[in-house]
């Protein structure tokens, strides 16, 4: 279990842009390297009924620290701060993440 920070608008995304972070099961991508992130992991938000229903954005994931700030560790979760990803505060942390993603290969994950 990790402490993260989630969208500077808190939870229940609907729309992009509006700076939520989605609550529910959805489907887990490959990490991936991130210039602005050091890894990023997507999620499949919004999954297809949700965007029947007209719930829009994309590029929702699980990242690392942003780099500029990379060097706070986890003085970087003291405020919810991401466009509606989970970010996590230290590399360590999303390093050893990503290499469980890749390992296990979960086919979803539970945010709430």
């Amino acid at each position: 279990m990790y402490a993260v920070a989630i969208g500077r608008g808190g939870t229940g995304k609907t729309a992009e842009g509006d700076r939520k972070t989605p609550l529910g099961d959805y489907p887990l991508g490959l990490p991936r390297p991130s210039r602005k992130f050091r890894t990023f992991i997507p999620i499949g938000y919004p999954t297809e009924r949700q965007a029947r229903e007209g719930l829009t954005g994309s590029d929702v994931g699980i990242h690392g620290p942003s780099r500029p700030f990379a060097w706070l560790g986890s003085s970087n979760l003291w405020i919810d701060w991401t466009l509606g990803c989970i970010a996590l505060g230290r590399d360590a942390d999303i390093d050893t993440l990503a290499e469980w993603v890749l390992r296990e290969q979960p086919i979803a994950v539970r945010i709430r």
